[in-house]
């Protein structure tokens, strides 16, 4: 991203010692390919415990 913002220019993989996929997602955030605006995001999953159970049930919420 330094390198970007001071000469425009990405560097080559090889040079930035990421792996590529990092790179080509930055490369096509620059170019403005990647939608940061739409709004959508992931809710994580999530783990639930209840510990007075008799045998303390877990239950998983898994989102749509």
């Amino acid at each position: 991203a330094r390198a970007w913002k001071s000469t425009g220019d990405i560097p080559p993989v090889e040079e930035v010692g990421l792996p590529a996929y990092v790179v080509d997602t930055f490369h096509d955030f620059v170019e403005g390919r990647i939608d940061t605006q739409r709004g959508t995001r992931l809710r994580p999953p999530r783990l639930y415990l209840d510990p007075l159970a008799p045998d303390a049930l877990y239950f998983l919420d898994l989102p749509t």
